[in-house]
């Protein structure tokens, strides 16, 4: 449990701004998308 938990710590400071920055860009592709459908209906 220590060992993971020193672990996650270790690779978090590294994954969390790539995490937050591609669900920023995954988020606004999503809109692009909906706003694309919605006008071609």
């Amino acid at each position: 449990m220590f060992f993971y938990f020193s672990a996650s710590k270790k690779i978090n400071p590294i994954l969390l701004p790539w995490a937050l920055f591609i669900g920023k860009y995954a988020v606004f592709l999503l809109s692009e998308i909906k706003m694309k459908i919605w006008h071609n209906l």
